[in-house]
């Protein structure tokens, strides 16, 4: 079963290690990194922003064990407005997070009070420290407005609500990067976990790496770009906006999507397209079993070749496949089109005569 990502600002705490679900799970384990051993000279300037930590304490639903993005980032703002301090300053107060990082809470915390610190700062471009912490820093960049490069992994909800500027990750994300982002620029020269862009309005997210599952869920608008590979679910529910995967694709591709442009450069699995509403999805490389189930409307191109039982249980829609094809084309097909360029080695199992229409080198066949 695929468990979905409620989007609300109001979020479960996300532990510092976890059980490993299966392949589509919300929360896997934290990403091990190296610790490495930073130390910095304490400035007047780095003890008044220890100081303000210390007075700042996250507001947590301990019942739920929900934090508020909302309310503890704008009480971190409020903390933050009287302080004069320079980017640099910035940087070295994430260095001394580390004596910090016992702390209940510690990677929400931290993540959120660097937000307000970077977007209440006067200049414009700023640098973060993680490797040196042993928990991956949670909802950091946090509607950034500035130019923000992070030296390690980052936690979850990276650059959530984001409004403007570069966020550079020099290192792995974990799940949720650009969660309702709203513009920006972020790009992360290592892996995430999943969940790229969920929801994300506008703006360009690009992964160097691999981009895990729901790369691109219920995205508003936006582009993502994957280097690497995706494991399943690519634009699932995805409304408008544009996803491309230079490596495989996974599973389920185009599972529910409404609108926007999906492109693989490789290949798929099963179920491409799943109940696609709307939108078009190119697969410059093969296509497994049972691709366009379900489909409602929309365009799907494969440009390889494609599995048994291609347009089963469709209802609409558009389907070009110029490889050729398995088993059971058509099967229990109520509407829709297939257009087929290659060869494909039967209709539907048992005589079952689809309905739609069917195309092999541009002769009706149905």
């Amino acid at each position: 079963m695929i468990h979905m990502i409620d989007t609300k600002r109001l979020v479960k705490v996300v532990p510092t290690v976890t059980r490993a679900h299966d392949k589509f799970s919300r929360y896997g384990p934290i990403q091990s990194h190296e610790v490495r051993d930073i130390k910095v000279a304490e400035s007047e300037t780095l003890k008044k922003l220890k100081a303000a930590w210390q007075t700042y304490e996250l507001q947590v639903d301990v019942k739920d064990n929900l934090v508020n993005f909302n309310s503890n980032y704008e009480r971190s703002l409020s903390i933050l407005k009287d302080l004069e301090y320079s980017a640099k300053d910035v940087e070295l107060f994430s260095i001394a997070l580390a004596e910090f990082q016992d702390e209940n809470y510690f990677a929400q915390k931290a993540g959120l009070f660097l937000s307000a610190l970077i977007n209440a700062g006067r200049e414009s471009d700023y640098v973060i420290h993680t490797t040196h912490l042993q928990k991956e820093l949670s909802d950091l960049c946090y509607r950034n407005e500035k130019n923000v490069i992070v030296k390690g992994n980052v936690g979850v909800d990276f650059g959530t609500e984001s409004v403007k500027g570069s966020m550079i990750v020099d290192g792995n994300a974990h799940l949720l990067v650009g969660h309702l982002m709203n513009s920006g620029k972020i790009t992360v020269r290592g892996n995430s976990k999943g969940w790229v862009g969920q929801s994300m309005r506008s703006g360009t997210i690009i992964i160097n790496g691999d981009g895990g599952d729901f790369v691109g869920a219920e995205m508003k608008d936006g582009k993502i770009i994957i280097r690497g590979n995706a494991n399943g679910a690519v634009g699932n529910r995805m409304e408008n906006g544009e996803i491309k995967v230079y490596g495989n694709g996974g599973n389920m591709v185009g599972w529910a999507m409404k609108g926007g442009l999906i492109r693989i450069k490789g290949n798929v699995t099963e179920e491409l397209a799943y109940c696609m509403y709307g939108g078009q999805v190119i697969v410059e490389g093969d296509a497994g079993y049972k691709s366009g189930k379900g489909m409602r409307n929309g365009i799907v191109i494969i440009k390889g070749n494609a599995g048994d039982r291609l347009g089963s249980d469709m209802i609409g829609g558009t389907i070009i496949l110029h490889g050729n094809a398995g088993y059971g084309i058509g099967f229990n097909m109520h509407g829709g089109e297939l257009h087929l360029n290659g060869e494909f080695r039967s209709f539907a199992a048992g005589g079952y005569k689809p309905k739609g229409r069917i195309y092999n080198k541009g002769t009706a066949l149905l």
